[in-house]
């Protein structure tokens, strides 16, 4: 079977509730909590929508009550039935939330949603680097340019490491974590590697 990406192959409606149906890569699918929810100062009828974006003919956001992952779909559920000639689009991750003109992929105000699959895939870059770190810290210290292969993003797994801890900034001899140190403080071996989980692709498609 050939490989697809972590996509929308069917979607259906019954009143105010949306099914999806993904494509998913390594299941299961799971809702990505290290990234900043989207549309939450602009767009804010998509607040709850995780990326989902639901907009009628005329271009009208429509308000998203919940999203729910179940098995392979999402169940969407809007605020409210829409009238019987209402014509409604499903996106994910088509608007972002800052003036058209100044694109901000990769960053909170960019066009992104939470929807990933589990595929644990170590690639090429993992490595067990000694680093200090300090009881109830989220700041690791380690030599000069330890960690000058490291990105925003990466796991971090290892002792007294909370399951989903990532690295939210690096700079120079320093990197910061997710989530604190539990731990003693002192020196310990940590391994970070790439982020290689499958993100659901960008999409727009009618409602039937």
């Amino acid at each position: 079977m050939n490989w697809k990406p972590l996509g929308p192959n069917l979607v259906t409606r019954n009143g105010a509730v949306v099914t999806i149906n993904f494509d998913v890569p390594t299941p299961p699918l799971v809702w990505d909590t290290n990234l900043t929810p989207p549309h939450q100062q602009l767009n804010t009828a998509w607040a709850n929508g995780n990326g989902f974006e639901v907009t009628d003919q005329s271009g009208n956001e429509i308000q998203i009550q919940s999203v729910a992952i179940q098995g392979n779909s999402v169940i969407l559920t809007l605020f409210a039935v829409p009238a019987p000639d209402t014509n409604l689009t499903l996106a994910y991750a088509l608007t972002q939330d800052d003036i058209p003109s100044a694109w901000d992929a990769g960053y909170p105000n960019g066009m992104h949603g939470l929807l990933r699959d589990s595929d644990n895939f170590v690639g090429y870059a993992v490595e067990t680097i000694d680093v200090y770190a300090t009881n109830g810290s989220n700041i690791l210290t380690g030599d000069p340019n330890v960690f000058a292969r490291r990105a925003g993003y990466d796991i971090v797994t290892g002792p007294n490491i909370a399951d989903g801890t990532i690295v939210t900034s690096v700079s120079g001899a320093q990197i910061n974590l997710s989530t604190p140190w539990t731990g003693a403080s002192g020196p310990v071996q940590l391994t970070f590697r790439h982020n290689q989980y499958n993100y659901c692709v960008h999409f727009s498609m009618p409602i039937p």
